[in-house]
């Protein structure tokens, strides 16, 4: 009995163990091969958790969240307390689910409840901000909420999700306009904006943004909307112009239920504080 007992305990340390160093690796960027830090990056219009089948599940859209393993996730579309996805605070929900941080931003009041965006991370998310966007009158009220996440082994990254008017056409082009005046061209910190655009590729909503942003998330052959059968890329993830990030992959989960988008994850490759070692030690 005691050398079963100690075998016991001898198995208990090593699960304990092992459980802390699961718990470091996933709160660590991940590195490639080649020793730079990249970052898994997910945008997703969750529709309020209303599937394409009419049934509400939050758990369904956590799922979808945690099978692509991002680290960082810009989200649109979320309830936190309305009548018509009875009364269930989504945000506290999805944090349950995933374990990970959160931050809600408000665009309106609805049904006794708020309707609005939402930012989700691997690491705690500060100098939270809801950035107003312009929006004509009788439109709905749009925003853009941002976070600082500090990644280990990478620094301070700023994390934003938006989502932009469907009409007019305008509306979302003086929002756009608005994107880059907040955000882009930043010489200090990352910027990484995820979020549904309402616009494809050919549109002047995007001609407007790629004057200044890098956008990872463009593929020739996976769509996001609508998610049953897909026709079209509306939901974007791109990049600050002045910081030097590389997309090594883009894919569209293939999830045609749970909402009426498809996620979108990219993993990005901070390659100019690579750069700058280079320069720092080179001959």
């Amino acid at each position: 009995m005691h050398m079963n007992f100690l075998r016991v305990l001898a198995l208990v340390s090593i699960m304990i163990a092992g459980a802390g160093c699961m718990s470091s690796m996933k709160h660590d960027a991940k590195t490639d091969a080649s020793g730079r830090k990249t970052l898994r990056v997910m945008t997703y219009n969750v529709h309020y958790s209303r599937g394409l089948d009419g049934e509400y599940d939050v758990e369904r859209i956590a799922d979808v969240i945690q099978s692509g393993d991002a680290d960082l996730i810009a989200l649109q579309e979320v309830d936190k307390n309305t009548i018509r996805s009875g009364h269930v605070d989504m945000p506290r929900r999805l944090q349950e689910q995933t374990g990970m941080y959160h931050t809600f931003g408000k665009a309106i009041d609805f049904q006794g409840g708020e309707y609005g965006v939402m930012l989700m991370s691997k690491w705690p998310i500060t100098d939270i901000t809801v950035h107003e966007l312009p929006y004509s009158v009788g439109s709905e009220r749009r925003i853009a909420l941002s976070g600082l996440v500090d990644v280990p082994g990478m620094g301070e990254v700023r994390l934003v999700s938006t989502h932009l008017q469907w009409q007019p056409e305008e509306d979302r082009y003086l929002q756009a306009r608005e994107l880059n005046r907040v955000f882009a061209n930043s010489d200090v910190t990352p910027v990484i904006l995820g979020g549904d655009f309402n616009s494809g590729y050919a549109s002047v909503v995007m001609d407007e943004m790629l004057k200044f942003w890098k956008v990872s998330s463009k593929i020739d052959t996976g769509k996001t909307y609508p998610a049953d059968e897909p026709n079209i890329q509306i939901d974007h993830l791109m990049t600050s112009g002045d910081i030097q990030f590389e997309t090594k992959s883009i894919k569209v989960i293939d999830d045609r239920i749970a909402s009426d988008h498809r996620p979108v994850v990219v993993e990005l490759e901070l390659i100019g504080a690579q750069h700058e070692e280079d320069v720092d030690g080179g001959e």
